[in-house]
């Protein structure tokens, strides 16, 4: 499971920010918090998960899981919170690979005539000649 100082330092990079300060003014709070977060002094709250995952374009409840998981110290609640961010983290995954193999599906085919194919992307003959 990720951290949620690794999806800080993601939003750092992301956004091309180097210091505490930065990364404060973009999720809305103060430098003096991003510090404790970065530091492991503290885990980030809901909100700031939320708004990281919205930066990075992910799902805001993975982080949200991640940062409940990190924070908790009951071992069943803990297992929980990481339970629900492996489900969430392996569901985006398989999307993911389930949208390149389509597009792989679509590729067409080599040595073909170009109006063949403008009528195959189309959709109107499956077998290009």
């Amino acid at each position: 499971m990720k951290s949620t100082i690794e999806y800080l330092i993601e939003v750092k990079k992301k956004l091309g920010i180097t210091s505490d300060y930065g990364l404060a003014k973009a999720l809305e709070t103060s430098q003096q918090a991003v510090s404790r977060y970065m530091t492991g002094q503290r885990v980030i709250d809901d909100y700031i998960a939320g708004k990281s995952a919205q930066i990075l374009g992910i799902s805001e409840l993975e982080v949200i899981a991640a940062a409940n998981a990190e924070r908790e110290k009951d071992v069943d609640r803990k297992a929980f919170w990481s339970n629900l961010y492996l489900t969430l983290t392996q569901t985006a995954a398989a999307a993911i690979n389930v949208e390149t193999g389509a597009a792989r599906k679509q590729k067409a085919p080599a040595g073909i005539p170009a109006e063949a194919l403008k009528q195959w992307r189309k959709g109107g003959d499956s077998n290009p000649r």
